[in-house]
């Protein structure tokens, strides 16, 4: 039984629609990268000053961790704000 070659062919495709001209402003790839960095080595450091410090183990080590993060987010932060008050 031989089928219809019409059915075999695949169903074109619609091209993509245009994106629009938004992009991320100048520079705001590194701040992505530097943020990246600073989170996880603020949660390296916390977790190594929790496990120093905080021998108890109720939750103090947890604390020292989020406080790393924290550190770092709030780095990428203040970064983020001065590199778009630039691009302005």
């Amino acid at each position: 039984m031989s089928e219809d070659p019409e059915k075999k062919a695949p169903a074109p495709v619609a091209a993509a629609p245009e994106t629009g001209s938004w992009k991320l402003p100048s520079g705001f790839e590194n701040v992505i990268e530097d943020g990246i960095v600073k989170v996880v080595a603020g949660a390296v450091v916390g977790g190594v000053l929790g496990l120093a410090l905080a021998r108890s183990g109720k939750g103090g080590r947890l604390g020292y961790l989020g406080a790393g993060v924290g550190v770092g987010l709030g780095s990428m932060y203040e970064r983020a704000l001065e590199s778009f008050h630039k691009s302005k």
